[in-house]
């Protein structure tokens, strides 16, 4: 069902301010604009604010449709009063939490800067929470399922730039807390920056395996601007014919090239082989029931087999990994 929330938007707008002045709290602000389509289930997000600036995105009833009754848009608009409300009186409450999981987060990024790793610190927010958690009568349970959040900014897995929040359910052992939960994402900094010094020094923008390649070729493709559309534009699925589609991500570095058809999937890694007569071998003349699979792979050596069910097959191959100038278009032998 197509989501409508915005041609309902102004009454239902309207409904939850009556619910406020009928709780006597007329004079809290709520704005139209803090409304904004939902994704999914849900119909819609109320960002509201805590403070100056910070934001609590709260979740309504999954259940609440376009069609739900008038009854049900009304008890969700007395729900969100409530949580307005319980947000203006846990104002004071909430910015004094947020304020120590910055502090906490603070101390680990500036160690972590020291020892040279390119985090930074954005701010606080908070973590999305449910309308019927933070919209009962008790101001104080209902904050305490409002969980602040330090926001980062770290290198995500496509080598860009991306904001990470960093929660912490129970503040009783914060700094501790906060170390541990960090560590992770400090280690995946740390892998993704020497990945991005060793494309630097070898002078090149990303790596392919040299089946990836074949793959791209055997589709028609010119492989130079695949890759180049693959840094401009990011991630995308390229139909190649009425058997098999091409998947191309950016995997740390690496321009990742799966390939699936009706009973096989290259992942990129390892080959995923179907065939309901039973197991059959790695040849041209057997292949794996898809011509395209045989024309790609059936020449390849194989490195390692597994049966992972009576009809299911996994083959990985020895790769050679190539590199890739976004510059010049030039692809060339890793080693």
């Amino acid at each position: 069902m197509k989501n409508e929330f915005l041609i309902h938007r102004r009454e239902f707008v309207r409904r939850v301010r009556v619910s406020l002045a009928a709780k006597g709290e007329g004079d809290i602000m709520l704005r139209p604009s803090w409304f904004v389509p939902g994704e999914g289930a849900r119909m819609f997000v109320l960002n509201a604010p805590i403070g100056s600036d910070m934001v609590v995105h709260i979740l309504p009833n999954p259940n609440l449709r376009n069609d739900s009754s008038p009854e049900d848009w009304g008890y969700e608009a007395g729900i969100l009063a409530n949580a307005l409300i319980n947000l203006r009186k846990g104002e004071k409450t909430l910015n004094r939490r947020a304020k120590r999981v910055v502090a906490a987060a603070r101390r680990e990024v500036c160690k972590a800067r020291e020892q040279g790793l390119d985090i930074r610190l954005l701010g606080a927010s908070f973590k999305d929470v449910e309308s019927s958690h933070v919209g009962g009568e008790n101001w104080r349970e209902a904050i305490d399922y409002i969980l602040p959040a330090a926001r980062c900014e770290v290198t995500d897995n496509s080598l860009a730039r991306c904001e990470w929040p960093i929660i912490i359910d129970n503040d009783n052992n914060l700094n501790e807390d906060m170390a541990k939960v960090m560590s992770d994402l400090l280690a995946k900094q740390k892998e993704y920056q020497e990945i991005e010094n060793r494309l630097e020094k070898a002078g090149v923008d990303l790596e392919i395996s040299d089946i990836g390649l074949e793959i791209l070729r055997h589709a028609g493709l010119d492989p130079s601007q695949v890759l180049r559309n693959l840094l401009e534009n990011g991630s995308h699925e390229i139909i190649f014919s009425d058997e098999a589609v091409i998947f191309i991500t950016h995997a740390a570095g690496s321009a990742a090239i799966s390939l699936r058809t009706a009973k096989a999937f290259w992942d990129g890694a390892l080959l995923n082989t179907r065939n309901e007569d039973g197991l059959k071998p790695l040849s041209n003349a057997d292949g794996f029931g898809c011509s395209v699979m045989d024309k790609i792979f059936g020449n390849k050596t194989v490195s390692m087999t597994a049966d992972l069910a009576p009809v299911i097959r996994v083959f990985g191959f020895e790769e050679n990994r190539l590199f890739f100038d976004a510059k010049s278009g030039n692809i060339w032998a890793a080693d």
